[in-house]
């Protein structure tokens, strides 16, 4: 039957990316809710079917403005008995699912090595038929198919399999600007009009200089040119924004992270964490891993044991309460993960099967198609309302901010990242839920997100490759073509908890070429994904 959840309850608690294990050769049934995204009754037969049930809230369709759903990205790990490993599972083509639930293939294509072929490493799951507001989507009897033989191993050989499934949000494939028009720092503009927008209208090569109807923005005000080095062009295959993508709804959980973390092998959760994990480490006492400390702080509670084995992978949990049991109703497992490095955000991304977003596709996933509005922030409007000091229900799924109206955390007043879409609450608006436009939640605020820039030579060159759902011996992305470890080519968007507003505006560019290197407390991310 299927296993239950260990003591830490490491696969329970709910989570934006939401995981159940199904261990093989007889049936049972396990619920594990989910922040509005729930995967349950998971098995595989021998013909290679993974069956499951998923449901999540607040899912929706609409023709009209913004024109578009909601979906999850749905992928399946699986642990191979002959290597020891958690691998990731190449999936067929032969799905079902019920009626009124479409099923896109998420394909990922030649690029990390001379031997690649085309494969599918997750599909995208959403409603067919368009509806009057939101409502929960629910899907029984889901089948993914897996060819379980190209993974080079057989049914006797796979000890247990992991589903997976992470919201997202369809970003139309539409013209949107670039700047506001303002006085943000670092702004686009189109040359040589300081006040003026850009126009993005299709994926073509956008040329960058002091030449007339070229992109361009404003000399740094700081050191270090944090905006860029003012070069280009920009490359036809720099993801634009202009095409259509998905991108996730929430910024990355720290369940979603601590999931991870227990898929991998010793050596690569060492380079995943910052306390020192190594192997032959027995003993921990900074067992709040991310943040290396001995104690909660700064509202990062991902934890190990303070005994650990000397060789084997070290269990993770959440424990935002701080009583040394994981997974209970108030442990932080919907909290946006903070202390996330450039390189870990990759290859959370990698491992997922996702990519990283790209600045163009910050703004457009914020803006949409409407006309920009002068320093505005990413819900349309100049007006913002700061969460904190109070938070109700501390580190549970219904966490809110004790402010009424508040619609973006900043200027440490909470003292660190909280529940993802915490304000969705709000109202029906873009401005009381504090979203983007196509329904993409806290790009403003809480935890500065990571992007691939346009204002560095490594950062232009990104041509959108997709993760491969696996990563390196070492526990880093293996996709060659992403910008390096080193943090060239990559950038801070969105401003966090910890700075103040000016920082949020979807046009502000004052850290879109600079990222300090290592981890941050105000640094998480979010990923994206080609459209198929």
């Amino acid at each position: 039957m299927i296993r239950p959840v260990d003591d830490h309850g490491t696969l329970a608690g709910r989570s934006h990316r939401l995981v159940v294990a199904a261990w093989l050769f007889a049936m049972g049934i396990v619920t594990v809710c989910g922040n509005n995204i729930q995967v349950t009754n998971t098995s595989l037969s021998a013909e290679g079917k993974v069956k499951f049930d998923i449901s999540w809230e607040n899912s929706w369709r609409t023709n009209s403005p913004p024109s578009n759903w909601d979906a999850a990205w749905v992928f399946v790990k699986f642990y191979d008995a002959d290597s020891g490993y958690w691998r990731h599972a190449h999936l067929g083509n032969d799905h079902s699912v019920p009626s009124g639930i479409g099923v896109d293939a998420g394909w990922v294509h030649p690029g990390f090595a001379a031997s690649d072929t085309n494969w599918v490493a997750g599909v995208f799951l959403y409603r067919t038929i368009s509806i009057a507001g939101t409502a929960p989507l629910v899907a029984a009897g889901v089948e993914l198919d897996w060819e379980y033989a190209l993974d080079g191993t057989c049914y006797g050989a796979i000890d247990s399999v992991k589903v997976f499934a992470i919201e997202m949000v369809y970003v139309r494939q539409e013209p949107f600007h670039l700047g506001s028009g303002g006085a943000e720092e670092g702004h686009f503009y189109t040359y040589p009009t300081v006040s003026s927008t850009y126009l993005v209208n299709n994926e073509g090569e956008i040329p960058i200089g002091q030449t007339d109807g070229s992109l361009y923005y404003p000399d740094s005000l700081v050191a270090n040119d944090h905006f860029g080095d003012y070069s280009g062009p920009v490359p036809a295959a720099f993801p634009k924004g202009y095409q259509d993508f998905y991108a996730m709804k929430y910024e990355i959980a720290q369940q979603d992270y601590t999931d991870f973390l227990n898929t991998l092998t010793r050596t690569q959760q060492n380079t995943r964490t910052q306390t020192d994990l190594a192997p032959g480490v027995t003993s921990v006492v900074n067992r709040y891993v991310m943040r290396n400390n001995s104690v909660f702080s700064e509202r990062q509670g991902i934890r190990c044991d303070a005994v650990i084995d000397a060789v084997e992978p070290v269990t993770f949990y959440c424990d935002m309460n701080t009583n040394g049991i994981g997974g209970e109703a108030d442990d932080g497992q919907w909290v946006a993960c903070n202390w996330l490095s450039w390189p870990d955000v990759m290859a959370y991304l990698d491992w997922c099967g996702l990519r990283p977003m790209t600045e163009l596709e910050f703004v457009k996933a914020a803006r949409g198609p409407l006309a920009p509005v002068v320093d505005e922030y990413v819900w349309g409007t100049t007006v913002v309302n700061q969460a904190g000091p109070g938070i109700i229900n501390e580190g549970a799924a219904n966490e809110t901010s004790g402010t009424s109206g508040a619609n973006a955390v900043y200027g440490n007043l909470v003292g660190g990242g909280t529940r993802t879409g915490i304000f969705a609450a709000n109202g029906t608006g873009r401005a009381q839920a504090g979203a983007g436009y196509y329904g993409a939640m806290d790009l403003s605020g809480n935890v500065w997100e990571r992007v691939v820039t346009l204002g560095r030579p490594l950062g232009r060159a990104f041509e959108g490759t997709l993760g491969n759902g696996q990563l390196s011996s070492s526990g880093n992305s293996d996709v060659r073509t992403w910008p390096p470890d080193s943090y060239a080519g990559s950038g801070l968007l969105g401003g966090n908890w910890y700075q103040e507003a000016e920082y949020m505006r979807t046009s502000d560019r004052n850290t879109a070429a600079h990222t300090p290197a290592g981890r941050s407390r105000v640094s998480g991310g979010r990923g994206v994904r080609n459209a198929p």
